[in-house]
């Protein structure tokens, strides 16, 4: 029996050698030995398994030019090693070789393989430099988990500034639009007039498009969920999406027979794939395939999936793919950030991807980006089946009455902390006949209407507002007794607002910017009820 320096194991002496070739062989550790000149003498298959290097040993190589070639900084440091120090903790991100092309793919996300890496020097009994000890521990899921939640970090730190854009947009719009339709309905139609104010409400519209792709990123917008069958909708989508392209661009459809319903907004889906689309068709500006698929994916509690993040169940999946040139890690570590784009900026407004986030997570689903560079793109939307039965049928939507009930003049209080929208808002009722009132705060509108509880027939609110909320103001009224019908005027339609005016009496929202006849449908729809 002999005693191994160093370790705790206790071994015969024709055991050594052999028990330590298999645990140096067989360690998950990548590690790797050198000479005093630094060329490698061994390497174990973890080592060749990670890096997808041939086996160094065959080809006399360099362990620091092998090395130098990802991570000069670590290079610099195994320099070191050489010298007497210890190297530990330093993180490599190693691009695997591919085999058969003999290149290295570094931008596909998939090939990246991160090493923490350590080294240390074995000396001789007189103290000189025998061999250098390389050791690599594969950290990518590690480093995979670190980066996804920055990125969602940053998603939310987006989300939120867009949502906070999008509504003080919002209230600026209100004013424009406002004021503008009423310019509209008043200036005699085909007059130089009544076309300068056309156009600044066209103008406006787009406006609110844009805000309105904001507030999507912003994960403000509710979705309407219904059961969607995607065996209908896709053939339907992907054929208009097609329509007068020009024949460089091909697309191709394949959707599972067995595939499961989805709850879903229909409009909102759409909006995803003709998105993906309009992003795969550009990434091959000389034309090529464009291919959408759709198949079930399921994944049991534990299993592998394609994000650590996700939960189990059953899922499907919509992908889109193109035969373009690929991109890089970098490209796709901000694929979905507002504005980014790796296109001129006059192609195209840089929202789409972003806005393709923001629904996909409203309806909590995932999305993951395969890419390889010459070997173009996959994009796959992961969203959760619905438990209900194929044969399921939308819900009717009902229909706004072709002869309008005359409404009469109406009593309406204005509470708005911002001046210009207290004023157009009573532009507009005066513009229907109605008689507005302004509060500009929640506290002087309470005691107004504690004061005189029969005065008004309508309140119109502003749900923020600095003191207190407009929800909150039509809660203490209803705790009070009062069942005077309100409107909850916003710049976010967000699924609290409409979670929370769900549970509250007489009580709607309208979503900023509006304009006269949008006013109109939404004080008739308060009062005829």
């Amino acid at each position: 029996m002999k005693t191994v320096p160093g370790l705790s194991l206790a071994l015969p002496s024709g055991e050594v050698l052999p028990v330590l070739k298999r645990v140096f062989g067989n360690a998950p550790l990548a590690i790797a030995i050198t000479d005093a000149q630094g060329l490698v003498v061994g390497a174990n298959r973890a080592f060749v398994r990670l890096t997808g290097a041939p086996d160094p040993t065959a080809h006399r190589t360099e362990l620091e030019a092998l090395i130098r070639r990802h991570a000069p900084e670590v290079a610099d440091a195994l320099g070191g090693v050489y010298q007497g120090a210890v190297l530990e903790g330093m993180e490599i991100p190693v691009a695997r070789l591919d085999d058969a092309a003999g290149r290295t793919s570094e931008g596909a996300p998939g090939d990246v393989v991160w090493l923490e890496a350590s080294a240390f020097p074995i000396l001789d009994d007189e103290g000189g430099l025998r061999y250098v000890v390389f050791m690599g521990a594969d950290v990518t899921a590690r480093k995979s988990m670190e980066g996804m939640v920055r990125q969602a970090q940053k998603s939310d730190t987006i989300a939120t500034m867009a949502g906070g854009l999008a509504h003080d947009f919002n209230n600026i719009l209100s004013g424009i639009v406002g004021y503008a339709s009423l310019l509209v309905a008043r200036l005699a139609p085909g007059s130089q007039d009544h076309q300068a104010a056309s156009t600044i409400l066209d103008a406006a519209d787009r406006a609110v498009a844009t805000t309105g792709l904001l507030m999507t990123i912003a994960r403000r917008t509710v979705p309407v969920l219904r059961p969607l069958d995607l065996r209908e909708m896709l053939p339907r989508t992907v054929s208009l999406l097609a329509q007068g392209v020009d024949a460089r661009w091909r697309f191709r459809l394949d959707v599972a027979q067995d595939l499961r319903v989805i709850e879903a907004d229909r409009p909102q889906i759409e909006q995803v794939i003709a998105n993906l689309v309009a992003n795969a068709r550009e990434s091959m500006p000389e034309g090529g395939l464009v291919e959408v698929r759709a198949v079930n994916r399921t994944f049991a509690s534990g299993a592998p999936r394609p994000l650590p993040n996700m939960p189990g169940g059953t899922y499907v999946r919509i992908e889109v793919s193109d035969t373009g040139g690929g991109v890089s890690h970098e490209v796709v570590s901000r694929l979905f950030d507002p504005f980014f784009s790796v296109r001129p900026m006059a192609v195209g407004a840089g929202l789409g991807m972003a806005v393709v986030h923001g629904i996909v997570k409203i309806h909590k689903g995932f999305l993951v980006v395969e890419s390889r560079m010459g070997q173009g793109t996959t994009i796959g939307v992961y969203l959760p089946a619905a438990k209900v039965r194929r044969e399921t049928q939308e819900l009717p939507v009902s229909r706004v009455p072709d002869v309008l009930t005359p409404l009469g003049a109406r009593s309406v209080l204005v509470i708005d902390d911002d001046p210009m929208v207290r004023r157009v808002l009573l532009d507009m009722l005066a513009r229907l006949g109605h008689q507005g009132m302004q509060a500009d705060g929640m506290d002087s509108a309470l005691e107004l209407l504690m004061r005189e509880p029969g005065r008004f027939d309508l309140l119109l609110v502003d749900v923020l507002m600095p003191d207190r909320s407009g929800l909150e103001l039509v809660e203490a009224l209803r705790a009070a007794g009062m069942q005077i019908p309100a409107i909850l005027v916003t710049g976010f339609s967000s699924s609290d607002v409409q979670a929370k005016v769900g549970s509250l009496s007489a009580t709607s929202v309208l979503c900023k910017p509006f304009n006269v006849a949008g006013l109109d449908e939404a004080i008739r729809a308060a009062l005829i009820d």
